[in-house]
């Protein structure tokens, strides 16, 4: 696994209570890294990312979810991408200031500013009018940027009579069940896109808003412009893996986080209470967890 050694130094003296003890390090039990703030990726050349299609359309969206102790909601910017061929990308516009504010790019303009607490949805999406989709998602640290395909998503819709008005469109509702949870969403019959945030697709018109009827994630429509701009794919060295073994990295990552910490960095781990007792970060961690509920729970 390749690592950014530069910013994991960095962040190492930076931000993490250690002591070194041959190849061990030992952290505070309070501390933890946020998998919502994550780090700048520098080994990629923008002229070198492959380009699937051409925009025509670029959407954003207010997209919300609980933070790590459900006490809070974040909010990240998302920018949604529609292209003549019938390509999609969804991605962080935070994510790309992060990764672009040295470089111009096209997707974005760079108002948002970026610091280490900056907290947006750590995933980029791809959709295929063919071959399904495909995710590349950030994990802690300078950890792998897991990068998994699916299958084409099957949204059995059923459309009903109520109406609103988001963003001076009419709208009308419709529902759905995906992949666990129950979805409602409005879409606008007069924007003749077939296109969403996320995976999202299906409906007559452009999907302005839609949320699972748990609450855990939401997705509004922020604004809407003609574009003209390449669909492309940064890249990364990215660790290949199924939705199966990706889904199972990213739940350790949130509920064992010293031992996701312990695997990236390849050395031991053990964790100082207030008493200056360690233990190791292993099978055993079962006092420090995050909350997470992915989109998808099946």
């Amino acid at each position: 696994m390749k690592m950014n050694m530069r910013y994991l130094i960095l962040f190492l003296f930076l931000f993490l209570p250690f002591r070194v003890n041959a190849q061990m390090f030992a952290v505070e039990a309070g501390y933890v890294p946020n998998p919502y703030q994550v780090h700048p990726q520098v080994d990629w050349q923008w002229e070198k990312q492959k380009t699937y299609d051409t925009a025509f359309i670029r959407i954003r969206y207010k997209m919300t979810f609980w933070s790590g102790e459900k006490s809070e909601r974040y909010r990240d910017n998302r920018l949604v991408f529609v292209g003549k061929k019938g390509y999609r990308k969804d991605v962080s516009e935070l994510l790309e200031v992060i990764d672009c504010k040295d470089t111009p790019t096209p997707y974005t303009d760079n108002r948002q500013v970026y610091t280490y607490a900056s907290s947006l949805f750590p995933a980029t999406f791809f959709v295929s009018p063919r071959d399904g989709s495909w995710t590349l998602f950030r994990t802690v640290l300078t950890g792998p940027i897991l990068r998994y395909e699916e299958e084409p998503a099957d949204f059995n819709w059923i459309l009903h009579v109520e109406t609103d008005s988001l963003l001076g469109y009419m709208c009308q509702k419709a529902s759905m069940d995906f992949k666990g949870r129950h979805y409602l969403a409005w879409y606008c019959p007069d924007i003749a896109v077939n296109a969403g945030p996320y995976k999202f697709d299906g409906l007559p018109g452009l999907i302005l808003k839609i949320e699972d009827t748990a609450g855990d994630y939401r997705w509004e429509i922020d604004g809407i412009e003609k574009a003209h701009v390449p669909i492309g794919e940064k890249q990364f060295v990215v660790q290949k893996s199924t939705r199966k073994q990706a889904r199972e990295m990213i739940d350790i990552m949130f509920s064992q986080p010293y031992m996701f910490l312990a695997q990236i960095l390849g050395m031991k781990i053990r964790v100082l209470d207030e008493y200056e007792n360690s233990r190791p970060a292993g099978e055993t961690e079962f006092s420090v967890g995050l909350y997470y509920r992915p989109i998808e729970l099946e």
